[in-house]
């Protein structure tokens, strides 16, 4: 889990409660003041309303997954690039004595693009195609992460046009 994350929507959580809690007259934190900003009618125009403006903005796929694109935010990155690099340069020692014998070393690589491009150089693909092949696996990847970003985009900016909405709606 990202810690960065995790602290800073405690800390988010903590500071929102402490507000809506916080009595100012009495100098007290008064618990039953929270249910003052409760609204379930609101909560459920900015919430649906967000869903449903994000279903109407991009494509099936893309919008179905929003809550997983969400919570790969939540998730540390596994990327550990000076692991990788070290991997690299064994690999390349081990293709110098025998280009053959990287095979039996794939099965320890989690780099999954690692290991299809040295499942590439193990089958003795052409340079060429094994350069296209790669740069074409990294276009597409990042493709599929610009949609996700766009939905979260999408999300973040119709987010506060429903709020006011439910706020409206709320006050009435």
């Amino acid at each position: 889990m990202e810690q960065g994350t995790l602290i800073g929507t405690a800390m988010a959580v903590f500071f929102l409660m402490f507000a809506m809690m916080f009595d100012m007259t009495t100098f007290q934190v008064n618990v039953g003041n929270a249910m003052y900003f409760w609204d379930t009618a609101s909560i459920l125009i900015v919430f649906g309303g967000t869903i449903a403006s994000t279903f109407i903005s991009h494509p099936l796929n893309d919008a179905k997954n929003f809550l997983g694109i969400i919570g790969k935010s939540w998730k540390a990155n596994p990327v550990q690039l000076v692991e990788t690099l070290t991997l690299i340069v064994d690999v390349s020692k081990i293709a110098r004595k025998n280009i053959l014998a990287i095979e039996d070393a794939l099965p320890s690589i989690e780099n999954l693009f690692l290991r299809g491009g040295l499942r590439l150089v193990v089958d003795r693909a052409d340079r060429e195609a094994i350069v296209e092949m790669m740069a074409h696996e990294v276009k597409y990847t990042m493709a599929g992460k610009d949609n996700e970003i766009a939905v979260v985009g999408t999300m973040a900016s119709l987010c506060p046009a429903w709020g006011m909405l439910g706020t409206l709606v709320g006050l009435v």
